[in-house]
């Protein structure tokens, strides 16, 4: 069983980390994503309008970006596919059509800010309210970081989040 737990794009690079066999792995991949344009000829590929068009690989992805700009001038010259290159990645390097994987596997949290809410309830965008309490779960370990020194806790979050979650001890 081979599954994704997280994928992300760095320049041309994916990098991918997941398990394979029950073990862990990380990977960095380049990919060729796939972008459409309109076909004069009968092609397998139409748009969501029924308009044929065939597919053209640029090359990497930032060759992809930068045909996008070359064109993007050009009249009549539409360009279509999926621009979020990690989705394209994900379909075309796991064509399951549904992903097996181990949920004990997954490093799950949460992270939960509690605020003053004297005022009603706090407005998500200003932040104003005062920092009453930060609490991190790490659901699988059933570990808790809690607390109301705020820079302490963010930096101990941070420590746990890094490459891999240590042993904690509270």
């Amino acid at each position: 069983m081979r599954f994704y737990t997280n994928v992300q794009l760095v320049g041309n690079n994916f990098l991918v980390r997941g398990y394979e066999n029950g073990k862990h792995f990380m990977t960095r991949e380049t990919f060729s994503p796939t972008l459409f344009v309109s076909s004069k000829r009968k092609s397998k590929y139409k748009t969501l309008t029924g308009e044929y068009v065939e597919s053209v690989n640029p090359g990497s992805v930032r060759d992809c970006r930068e045909f996008f700009k070359k064109y993007a001038e050009i009249e009549n010259f539409k360009i279509y596919g999926n621009d979020r290159y990690i989705y394209q990645y994900i379909s075309e390097m796991y064509p399951e059509p549904e992903i097996k994987f181990d949920v004990n596997k997954i490093k799950l949290t949460t992270l939960d800010i509690e605020v003053k809410s004297e005022n009603g309830f706090p407005d998500v965008e200003s932040a104003a309210e005062e920092i009453l309490l930060i609490s991190y779960k790490i659901i699988i370990q059933n570990k808790f970081v809690h607390g109301v020194r705020v820079n302490l806790i963010i930096n101990k979050i941070m420590s746990f989040t890094s490459h891999s979650i240590r042993s904690m001890n509270f």
